[in-house]
């Protein structure tokens, strides 16, 4: 028997995950951990204990009396046994703990003492200093780690604090309004705001509901006295910032997209005239539009090149960046989202929605192969990626509960589209079996690869 080095739990030799927090096994770590364990004094009430600590890289928690502490993997005491609670929240071995009510820090070069209501799980370096945001008496305040100074700021709570070319800047609200400020207090961005949101330099302000894209001008670029921010020249009802894009709702409710520095001339991909769009990811990424019935499906390339790859009546989704579920003249199939017009699931399904199957398995496992549950004719069938049908269309209805597959069916062949006109005597009896997946793939194998019919 081993230890896992996350939680401490044993494991059985060759196991590759652990059974209890799901941990990927790392041999070398484990076998410190068990030398730990065999060397450590009869001292201790338990050893990695999650109620009170998450865990560190190199240090495990102990606890004598309730009260929790860490050692390294040579069992030397690095925080004694003294408090109620121990969190690192970097991998420089910065904690924060908890004794008796209140929050302080423990590092390797300084420690502050228990005296804050909280202390929030991040430590910023900002023109070579070292700080935390921390909140005492309901006052939110900037604390300098090193000399333990607290500077107080002037707002009722702080909602975002970021570090932006060596400046600190804080998204704040007082009397209900949003503003910015840095952390003397400075407002660079006045309280007039219902919203505000920060994306690396560049703020989303929603004032009456219409919103407005703000670039925050450093120290180092031109601004004058008044104003430290640059406005973008669109107005719109919606911002969002996915995976490097903005994606804009212009006042027209048509949707654009742009790339991520909005404020150069060369950044639009998509003018705001789109019904719809959606951001796939993936190993590469995906773009969607529609606009009058029409989708199109991009892949998008370096230097923001776009590479078309379907064009269809309807996207139902795209399904781990990796398949399009899409729809020609009313019928649904599935596209590689690789190759242009070519399915590997062809439209000829009323319905067609895909089956997560790495839901099924541990982690970092691919099984090889996808599935999907499609529906012909009123009856339900499972499809592979590849357009074999693995169970017959003859059930009223398949759904997958994240383990297992669930197969239903009446009696007397009746589909789920008129079950509710027919009386339960002609109707029969309802059945349902449970199968698990990795049975299911066996099952097709063993039959040469032909549609299976699973029943009692």
């Amino acid at each position: 028997m081993s230890y896992c080095a996350n939680c401490g739990s044993r494991f059985l030799e060759g196991a590759k995950f652990c059974h209890n927090c799901g941990a990927k096994i790392q041999g070398e770590t484990d076998h410190l951990l068990l030398n730990l364990l065999e060397a450590l004094p009869f001292v201790y009430d338990s050893i990695g204990d999650w109620d009170h600590i998450y865990w560190g890289e190199n240090n495990y928690c102990i606890s004598i009396d309730k009260r929790s502490g860490l050692i390294d993997f040579s069992g030397d005491i690095v925080v004694p046994c003294e408090y109620e609670r121990i969190e690192q929240i970097d991998t420089e071995n910065n904690y924060i703990v908890k004794r008796n009510g209140k929050y302080g820090l423990v590092c390797p070069q300084y420690k502050i003492p228990c005296e804050f209501d909280y202390i929030y799980e991040d430590i910023r370096i900002c023109g070579g200093q070292i700080y935390a945001l921390v909140k005492k008496d309901g006052k939110y305040g900037v604390l300098d780690v090193i000399t333990g100074y607290v500077n107080y700021l002037k707002c009722d709570e702080v909602k975002i604090w970021d570090i932006y070319q060596d400046e600190m800047l804080f998204i704040v609200t007082l009397d209900g309004k949003y503003g910015v400020i840095d952390k003397d207090n400075n407002v660079l961005l006045h309280y007039k705001w219902d919203k505000i949101s920060g994306v690396m330099g560049h703020y989303i302000a929603t004032a009456r509901k219409l919103s407005f894209i703000l670039k925050y001008l450093s120290i180092n670029e031109e601004r004058d006295v008044e104003s430290k921010f640059k406005r973008w020249r669109g107005v719109y009802r919606e911002i969002d910032y996915n995976d490097g894009l903005w994606l804009l709702k212009g006042v027209h409710n048509k949707w654009g997209l742009y790339t991520t520095d909005i404020f150069d001339s060369s950044s639009e991909i998509f003018p705001c005239e789109y019904d719809e769009i959606e951001i796939v990811k993936g190993k590469v990424k995906k773009i969607c539009v529609k606009k009058e019935g029409v989708c199109l499906c991009y892949s998008f390339l370096e230097n923001n090149k776009l590479q078309l790859l379907l064009n269809c009546d309807g996207l139902s989704s795209a399904f781990n960046g990796k398949y399009f579920i899409y729809k020609k003249e009313d019928k649904w199939g599935v596209n590689t989202g690789d190759v242009l017009e070519i399915p590997c699931i062809p439209c000829i399904y009323d319905h067609v929605r895909e089956l997560d199957t790495k839901a099924h398995y541990p982690y970092d496992i691919d099984p090889g192969y996808e599935l999907f549950i499609a529906e012909r004719n009123g009856k339900y069938g499972v499809l592979s990626d590849k357009g074999a049908v693995i169970i017959d269309f003859r059930y009223y209805e398949i759904y997958y509960t994240g383990r297992v597959l669930c197969l239903s069916w009446w009696e007397n062949g009746w589909t789920h589209k008129n079950i509710d006109d027919v009386d339960d005597d002609e109707l029969g009896e309802s059945y349902e079996r449970f199968i698990d997946l990795e049975e299911l793939m066996k099952k097709w194998e063993n039959s040469n690869r032909k549609p299976i019919v699973i029943s009692d």
